[in-house]
């Protein structure tokens, strides 16, 4: 499992935990309010508004990656095709934060890019499914990395 791969156990446990004890009456208010900021987001995605991808990362528990990679998803599901959740998440988010060098891939911009084993347009929970992935053109060597991920971290 990717999150087992790249999370300490601790910040595993504590996720569930967090899950255990979710109040379901506040639960339910939030999907009532989610379904608004749905539909929200259909009708501006249907009249081209410039979306860009948002997200809550650097909150507790709200994991780097792991929060875009539900980000993608919540705007598939709230009615935006992956190709427009796509261009949210990479060259208009870039165009926004007025990097020009970055954003997509073309000549004078920098590499930063995924490889995947899936068609994100058929499914864009293939963006999950990472093969490959590169930094200033240089593949980035992920089994090395992992343990730095995992690794329990301590206030000493």
């Amino acid at each position: 499992m990717l999150l087992q791969e790249s999370v300490s156990p601790p910040v595993i446990a504590r996720l569930r935990k967090g899950y255990e004890n979710r109040n379901t009456t506040a639960a339910e208010r939030t999907r009532t309010q989610y379904a608004i900021l749905q539909h929200s987001l259909a009708k501006l995605a249907k009249a081209n508004a410039k979306i860009i991808l948002g997200c809550d990362t650097g909150i507790e528990d709200h994991l780097f990656g792991m929060s875009e990679q539900h980000e993608l998803e919540s705007m598939v599901n709230a009615g935006m095709t992956p190709m427009q959740v796509i261009v949210s998440a990479t060259s208009r988010a870039a165009e926004y934060l007025k990097l020009d060098k970055m954003g997509m891939l073309a000549a004078g911009k920098e590499a930063d890019f995924l490889v995947l084993d899936a068609n994100p347009l058929d499914s864009i929970i293939n963006t999950q499914r990472i093969s490959m992935m590169y930094i200033k053109g240089v593949e980035v060597d992920r089994a090395a990395l992992r343990p730095s991920l995992t690794r329990t971290f301590t206030n000493n």
